[in-house]
């Protein structure tokens, strides 16, 4: 039976791509129930990128998707224009947009029919809202701006939130105080991005009591956008805030890097039955200086004493081993004043050095379409640049535009020899063009 593996690895697979947008209605302004198909109309699919900061994980981004599309019949006119597909609709921005893409396998039933399955099960690979002009021109197409669904945090007022407790309230709390808006009366203001429903609301429950944030005059409150509370109260908790490739908002510790093994990725002479290669390039590997640092300082106090700060750092000494003496000192400030109390500031300190201290490979390759890989997953590598095998086919799975199939080429390869090394993702990069995939990864102990 077809898996994600099994397809993944195969020397010629059929692979899908189809985009979708809902419409928010006029009356309402809420959304329409059913998803509209644009598939026909895309030109260039663009590139789908999230990433995490090494060691600061509050600090999550995903990437604009800028799809561009054929506008011959006026279907993405301003919603004034009857030809448009808006017309009759609210305003094309905020409209919700999906990217579905996948593998495809067909084969022959008992009863002689031909049986189509798409893998994997959840086909979503992005969702989110069209943001930003649509700009017209005399090629007839339009690129659509498609941001990822944190923009509608980033252009909410934390201050006109409601819902404050005069003593303050958790990083949860908050969350959940995002996830329950309305506009005053039944209208929820957030779910309607998020599936409509609390189901798509990732939360894990935390008990530190942030008391200066009692209130949305608050000093802390009254000049930022939810977004920017989202990841203070993150980095304050050792959290990571991000949205799932199929539009499920999360807000929770680092667990996504456990034991447990994501994904295989194999290159040359480490062909292996479950995975396949599936490796194209290897782009960059070894030890990067800029994600070292000898010393942590946390300034949680707004004041500048010596109280202020929690520090945690590597002691030099004049030897061969040393890594503060080879390297020298590198310094990581990160300022916090929601941080509540020295507890919390020494746990964070504490738990940052314990990763930025050590001196760890990145590894940035690519390689075919896996299109189930979320930041932070643990994967392992196995690559081996000696001589490669006649028969070898490890090297690059290309996509033949035009076409709906991918292709192995040629190989070659680098001077490098892995062995189920594990590694964590901090960036993971789907072209959509192409059906092929980039990823930064950091070096875990096996």
């Amino acid at each position: 039976m077809a898996t994600v593996k099994s397809l993944s690895k195969a020397n010629k697979t059929k692979v899908f791509r189809r985009a979708y947008v809902k419409r928010r209605l006029v009356s309402t302004g809420l959304f329409e129930t059913d998803w509209q198909e644009i598939s026909e109309d895309i030109k260039r699919w663009g590139t789908i990128k999230s990433e995490v900061d090494t060691f600061r994980a509050s600090k999550f981004r995903l990437s604009t998707l800028m799809l561009k599309v054929a506008n011959d019949d006026g279907r993405y006119n301003p919603e004034t224009d009857d030809a448009s597909l808006w017309f009759g609709y609210a305003s094309r921005e905020r409209s919700l947009v999906k990217i579905e893409a996948g593998y495809v396998d067909e084969s022959l039933g008992a009863d002689g029919i031909w049986v189509r399955n798409e893998f994997p099960t959840d086909t979503t690979a992005y969702v989110g809202v069209m943001s930003g002009e649509i700009l017209l021109n005399d090629q007839n197409s339009v690129t659509l701006r498609v941001k990822p669904l944190t923009q509608v945090f980033r252009e909410f007022p934390a201050q006109l939130l409601t819902g404050w407790t005069s003593t303050g309230i958790t990083a949860s709390d908050f969350i959940f105080m995002l996830r329950d808006m309305t506009d005053g009366s039944s209208n929820y203001l957030f779910r309607p991005f998020f599936g409509d429903t609390t189901s798509n609301w990732n939360v894990s429950t935390t008990t530190v009591t942030y008391s200066d944030l009692n209130t949305s005059s608050a000093k802390d409150i009254i000049d930022a956008n939810c977004w920017q509370v989202i990841q203070k109260l993150a980095e304050s908790e050792n959290f990571v805030p991000y949205v799932s490739r199929s539009g499920v908002f999360n807000f929770g510790s680092k667990t996504s890097v456990t034991a447990t093994t994501a994904w295989e990725f194999y290159g040359i002479n480490t062909y292996n039955t479950e995975y396949g290669n599936t490796i194209k390039k290897i782009k960059n590997f070894g030890f990067k200086k800029t994600n070292y640092y000898s010393r942590v300082s946390v300034r949680y106090v707004d004041t500048d004493t010596e109280t202020s700060y929690s520090i945690v750092e590597a002691t030099m000494a004049v030897a061969g081993d040393n890594a503060v003496w080879n390297l020298g000192h590198r310094i990581l400030n990160i300022e916090n004043f929601w941080i509540p109390n020295t507890v919390t500031a020494d746990a964070l300190a504490q738990t940052i050095f314990d990763d930025a201290s050590v001196i760890r490979n990145h590894l940035e390759f690519t390689t075919s379409f896996i299109p189930q890989i979320e930041i932070l997953d643990r994967i392992e590598v196995s690559y081996d640049s000696a001589d490669k095998s006649p028969q070898s086919r490890w090297d690059f799975n290309n996509w033949s535009p035009g076409s709906d199939e991918l292709y192995w080429d040629d190989s070659r390869g680098d001077s490098l020899v892995m062995s189920s090394k594990a590694f964590k993702i901090l960036s993971a990069k789907i072209n959509l063009d192409k059906m092929e995939c980039d990823y930064i990864v950091r070096e875990l102990d096996n």
